[in-house]
């Protein structure tokens, strides 16, 4: 595969090219008027050294799909679940239906099955715990069983990769797992919120097609992260956290 075409080799390889350009211009500006001494050249060589070690030193720091210039991460549009919260989808997801409770987008017009869907429901449980139950990895590997097939209304078994509980460690009442079968690699999330005086079940659930996987995960991970409820929520009880 190209290198350019890996989001990390992109940043990697934008960042060193704006690191040139700062040191060419640094140059350029001290000898457009006079020719400076040696030891103000030594001082612009170092300058132009120190802006090139920041750069590389940033290659950890900043997102892998960082921009030129601003350096910001992939452009994304909000979008909210009516009194419960939000979740931010990239522009060229097109969203193909809404309704009460209900969000679904389509991703890539090829695959099919590269679909995403965002939904809410009012229940009575107060948590995680007691609406699907109280060990993420038993619950993970229990839905695994009957994961969406190619074949549309129909399902299939898939294999669990990872159960993580509260993945962002921000103390809401979260579930996240990802499940992987012969043709599609999921990521979803199920989370216990309150809001408008009521509790809602919400899930988020990110499909595509198992060889784009390792395209797409970054950007996957990326939308979960942007799950925000509207309201401010209790801290999840320690019941709930039980490890995976």
């Amino acid at each position: 595969m190209c290198l350019w075409r890996r989001p990390r080799h992109r940043c990697r390889l934008l960042l060193w090219a704006a690191a040139c350009v700062a040191l060419r211009l640094s140059t350029r500006e001290a000898g457009s008027c006079y020719t400076p001494p040696a030891s103000e050249i030594e001082v612009l060589s170092r300058r132009g050294l120190a802006i090139g070690a920041a750069a590389a030193a940033s290659l950890d720091v900043l997102p892998a799909r960082a921009i030129l210039g601003l350096f910001e991460g992939p452009k994304v549009v909000p979008y909210t679940m009516p009194g419960v919260f939000n979740i931010s989808m990239p522009p060229d997801y097109v969203l193909k239906k809404s309704a009460p409770g209900l969000l679904a987008w389509q991703g890539d017009r090829i695959q099919p099955v590269e679909v995403m869907t965002a939904k809410s429901k009012a229940v009575d449980f107060a948590s995680l715990a007691e609406a699907l139950g109280s060990n993420a990895t038993e619950v993970g590997e229990r839905m695994a069983k009957v994961r969406p097939a190619v074949r549309v209304n129909s399902t299939t078994e898939a294999t669990l990769v990872e159960a993580l509980v509260d993945p962002a460690g921000s103390g809401l009442d979260i579930y996240q797992f990802e499940w992987i079968s012969d043709f599609i690699h999921e990521l979803k999330l199920y989370a216990l919120v309150k809001g408008e005086g009521k509790n809602y079940l919400c899930s988020v659930n990110l499909r595509t097609a198992a060889l784009l996987w390792e395209d797409r995960q970054e950007l996957f991970r990326s939308i979960m992260a942007s799950f925000a409820p509207l309201e401010t929520q209790p801290k999840r009880e320690a019941a709930a956290a039980a490890p995976a």
